[in-house]
Formats: structure tokens, sequence, C-alpha cells
């Protein structure tokens, strides 16, 4: 999920005439986090149970589409994983990997807006562990793989304040002003179709919506039960991980009411 990630492995497939190489690479993608997710449940309790719900969910005719086409998707939900089990166990990590855990957190940033939730979720998450047993050596080598991911983030926003004067755009543009170009107008409006605005009424419908979406069923139900239960867990670094998947989903129903579903 580095910077301009989707431009980077869609883009040179476009100039050879091989659009269908974005896709193969996205394939790849599901073959190694299958691998990963095989290999982290594979040291935990409960193994075969656990293996079943993560062919279950890698096998869902949604998660194969996000894979087998040429969508960004696929980079966000590898980068999200290797943060998660990263988060599972903080206690055993050294020194090269706090860092690479602060690179991970930040990195996706670059590529996709949505990102900047679980780079938040994942440093609090972080935050409260170091505060808590107070490994202050731990903290300063995340902080350098955090700085590391905002540099190799930051030619995205600084392009987009270039050329918008907004280094968020289309996010917190004045909707409506009469300052807007005409692409800045169709950006906003198309961005609020799909934020939604704070009311108890749009979040009730949009989480109606979200958890009886036939192509989604029953992944939503599957991950808020397993956020909720994880909460409860008797290992702390299941804890941690579903923290970081509650913290998420608090900021994700907060800045986007309309909970839309990708």
């Amino acid at each position: 999920a580095f910077p301009f990630a989707w431009s980077l492995n869609y883009l040179p497939f476009e100039i050879a005439r091989l659009p269908q190489g974005a896709g193969f690479l996205n394939v790849c993608l599901w073959i190694v986090l299958l691998a990963v997710l095989t290999e982290t449940l594979g040291s935990k309790s409960g193994y075969p149970a656990a293996l079943a719900l993560t062919l279950c969910f890698l096998a869902h005719p949604f998660v194969v589409k996000l894979f087998s086409a040429g969508f960004a998707d696929g980079y966000p939900i590898l980068i999200t994983t290797a943060i998660g089990i990263a988060l599972g166990k903080l206690s055993r990590l050294e020194r090269r990997e706090w860092s690479c855990l602060g690179f991970a957190c930040w990195i996706g940033i670059g590529s996709r807006y949505q990102m900047v939730a679980v780079a938040a979720s994942g440093t609090l998450v972080v935050a409260y562990y170091i505060i808590r047993t107070k490994q202050w050596h731990s903290a300063k080598h995340f902080a350098l793989g955090l700085v590391a991911a905002l540099v190799l983030s930051s030619p995205f926003y600084i392009l987009n304040w270039k050329g918008s004067g907004n280094p968020f755009w289309p996010l917190l543009a004045p909707l409506g002003a009469s300052s807007q170009s005409y692409v800045s107008v169709v950006a906003t409006h198309f961005n609020v179709r799909f934020t939604g605005w704070s009311s108890i009424d749009i979040l009730g419908r949009s989480a109606f919506r979200f958890f009886t979406e036939p192509y989604l069923f029953p992944l939503p139900i599957a991950t808020v039960a397993l956020v909720v239960g994880g909460l409860f867990s008797r290992d702390a670094g299941s804890r941690r991980i579903a923290a970081f998947g509650a913290l998420f989903l608090g900021l994700w129903v907060v800045m986007s009411p309309g909970i839309y579903p990708t």
C-alpha cells in the first residue's frame, strides 16, 4: 500500500496494454493474505475453526471480487491484516518490528483517505500499550516508522494542495461555495452521497442496509460479532486486535454515517 499504490499497480499495465495484469497482482495479494492468516492462526489454539473462518472470509464472493479485478481494495485489506497481527503480539516485537508497525499504520494514507481511520486506531492502541507498560523505547521506534510513512505519503497531499489549494480534496471542501470549480462541486456532492449526514435516522437506515445487503451478508454481522467477542477475550493480544477493530468502526460511523460498505 505504498503511496499511489493504485496508480503504480494499474497504470504500467495500461501502458503495456495488459490491464489484466493489475487483476493478476491482486490475486497474488489474495494468496499472500491466505498464507499469512493460515500461518498466524496455526500458532493459536482452535486452529481448525479459525482456519475454516478464514477460508470462508477469503472465499466470500465480495472478497473474491475485490481480489480478482484491478481494484485498490486488496492493499488496504492486506496492510490492515498486518497491523492487526502485529498488535496481537506487541510484547514480542523487536525494535525493527516496532518501526515496521509504525510504518504500516500510516503508509496507507498515501493511497486511501479511509486508511486515516486505520492509522489512528492502530496508533491509539499502540499508545495505550506503551503508556501502560512504559516501554518508551518502543515509542521511539514506532515514531520513526510513522515519520517515514508520512514522508512517503506526502506527495499525494502536496499535489492535491498544489492543484486545488486543499491537501485533502475533495474532503473538507465547502459544499456550495461559489468559488468552487465544476469539478470540485461534482466531487463534493459525490463525497456527501457516500458519507451521508449525521443524524440518528440516517445512521439507523444506513446500519440496517449495511447488515442486510445481500452481496455482503454475512460479513458485516460476523465482523461486529468478532470485534465484540474479542473485547471480552482472555487473551490480551486478541483484546488489542478487537479494540483496533472497535476504534475503526467507531471512527467510520462518526466520519461517514452513510456507512458505505467499500
